[in-house]
């Protein structure tokens, strides 16, 4: 079974490929300037437009792409899971036919109503949680560890770069090591765009389950006064 990373690699090269199809038949023009171009509007103030390149548009695209898919793979269960916990407080409506709907507010947004959960509910849904996130940890530490390997392989092929070249002025090696090293440098970022987009919805679903931590402990303090 493939890693991650190496997912992620399939779904942007897939999307790469249909890329590179579409700029054969000439559908995509592609601008040899710098990586982003500047556009100057003149009017009470001078205004800059910052606009990328179209080869480096669609490599973002890529790039985006591949992080969605791994998305419905690393966090299916995760969503779902969560999309159950808010499922259960919706209000039903009974209607005719068997149709049960949900009672929507002024803006079309389901009303949630939290007496509805249950103790188990919420205890259900920080066991799931804390499974899951057992399961994630290491995948995305391997996810982590493939960007830092990535950057890593990016500055040595920048200093070969760098080193090649043996006439011409600092600046020039630069610009050789620069372009030497750029294909490197574009895997660094995708890899690290992998592991950061991973960790920050990771890091929600940790703050999610503290929340339902606290409402465990409010539900349970409520309890014991109202017994008391």
């Amino acid at each position: 079974m493939p890693t991650d990373g190496e997912f992620a690699s399939s779904v942007a090269e897939k999307l790469q490929k249909a890329h590179l199809a579409a700029i054969e038949q000439g559908d995509i023009d592609l601008d040899e300037g710098g990586p982003m171009s500047r556009a100057q509007k003149k009017g009470i103030f001078e205004k800059i437009e910052f606009r990328w390149r179209k080869d480096d548009e669609k490599i973002i695209e890529q790039i985006q792409a591949a992080v969605d898919q791994l998305f419905g793979r690393l966090f299916s269960d995760a969503i779902a899971t969560m999309d159950d916990f808010y499922n259960a407080m919706k209000v039903p409506i009974d209607v005719s036919g068997g149709i049960v709907e949900f009672k929507k507010d002024s803006r079309g947004r389901d009303v949630e109503d939290w007496s509805q959960l249950t103790g188990q509910d919420i205890e259900k849904t920080i066991l799931d949680i804390t499974r899951i996130k057992l399961e994630l940890a290491p995948r995305l530490n391997d996810l982590l560890l493939e960007a830092v390997f990535a950057k890593h392989v990016a500055d040595d092929k920048a200093h070969d770069g760098y080193s090649e070249l043996l006439e011409g002025t600092v600046k020039d090696r630069e610009a050789h090591a620069s372009r030497f090293a750029r294909q490197d440098k574009y895997q660094a970022y995708f890899r690290y765009y992998l592991y950061s987009h991973a960790e920050v919805f990771m890091r929600e679903l940790n703050n999610f389950s503290r929340v339902l931590e606290r409402i465990r402990f409010w539900r349970i303090d409520e309890g014991g006064k109202t017994s008391s």
